[in-house]
């Protein structure tokens, strides 16, 4: 793969539809007490919990992207899945209501939690989601069959109701529902690249980024920068 230059990414990234959700850049700091303690790599944080909506989180950074697919396909419904306490499900519903549209969240019981309104499934409630709480398959799994058939359901009755739905795929990350681009995985493109001005700031390149890896796109996005613009650094996702 051909290294590019900073603005050369930019450019390109500058042609997908974005909307404004969060506070960035978020922060980069050097952990000292920490890379002292190792007594050897100098660590830094990215801070991609401060992003701001909803509590922060990395999800927000997707949705910049994913907003803008909802509305130029004319859906006022958006549809999304996960467990119950989701970070993803509660990003997708706060990032929706700022701009006009209805959040409906299929919530599966993963594991053993009360259906109590706590938490993010309180924040959800708060931002007046429609909440749709099933129950997870065979050892506390999400079957996709099982999935398919429940959105296929809520699809309906939105439409029946005179509605326009968007499905968002769990995670923001893989095309699929109504998402025919990895739009998800775009939001971290656009990471690695305020990373990489932040580390070069700071007078070095990263080596290795190490991450929280669930549905992939964070991964895929940040694999795809480093490769454009740093092939020497390694992304490993945890």
């Amino acid at each position: 793969m051909t290294t590019h230059s900073i603005s050369n990414i930019k450019q390109i990234l500058s042609k997908f539809p974005k909307v404004n959700l969060i506070h960035l850049p978020t922060p980069f700091q050097k952990l000292a007490n920490l890379s002292k303690e190792l007594g050897g790599p100098e660590i830094y944080i990215k801070r991609d919990d401060l992003t701001g909506l909803a509590f922060g989180g990395n999800k927000s950074r997707k949705l910049e992207f994913i907003i803008p697919d909802i509305q130029a396909k004319g859906a006022d419904v958006v549809i999304t899945w996960a467990s119950l306490q989701s970070n993803w499900c509660l990003q997708t519903a706060a990032a929706a209501r700022k701009f006009g549209i209805k959040p409906i969240l299929i919530l599966f019981k993963t594991y053993e939690l009360p259906e109590e309104y706590d938490g993010n499934l309180l924040l959800d409630f708060i931002l007046s989601a429609d909440i749709k709480v099933r129950e997870a398959g065979k050892g506390k799994i999400m079957n996709q069959a099982d999935v398919e058939e429940i959105l296929e359901e809520v699809v309906m009755e939105v439409k029946e109701s005179g509605h326009t739905p968007y499905v968002a795929p769990i995670g923001g990350s893989l095309v699929g529902g109504s998402m025919d681009k990895p739009l998800g995985a775009i939001g971290y493109v656009n990471a690695f690249v305020e990373m990489l001005e932040q580390a070069t700031a700071h007078g070095f390149q990263p080596d290795l980024v190490v991450h929280a890896s669930g549905s992939g796109g964070t991964q895929a996005g940040l694999v795809f920068g480093a490769k454009a613009l740093n092939p020497k650094t390694k992304i490993l996702g945890i």
